[in-house]
C-alpha cells in the first residue's frame, strides 16, 4: 500500500540493524499525511482492516478433542 500510495520514498539512509540490511526508506511527513487524507487511502486501509479480522477469526468449527 506504501508503494501504491507514496510511490518512490524522499530518501534513503543506513539501516541501524547493520551493514547487509536494507536501507530504511524515509518518507516526507506532510506528503504522508496528505495521503493519508484521500479517499483511495480510506478504501486501501479498510479494506486491509477487512483482512486483518478475516486472520485473526477461526478457520473452521473447532474439532472435539
Amino acid at each position: 500500500m506504501i508503494t501504491e500510495l507514496l510511490g518512490e520514498p524522499d530518501a534513503t539512509e543506513c539501516n541501524p540493524g547493520g551493514r547487509n540490511a536494507p536501507r530504511v526508506k524515509l518518507f516526507d511527513r506532510i506528503r504522508v499525511e496528505g495521503t493519508e487524507g484521500t479517499d483511495l487511502f480510506r478504501r486501501r486501509f479498510d479494506q486491509a482492516e477487512v483482512r486483518r479480522a478475516a486472520q485473526r477469526r477461526p478457520a473452521g468449527p473447532e474439532l472435539p478433542r
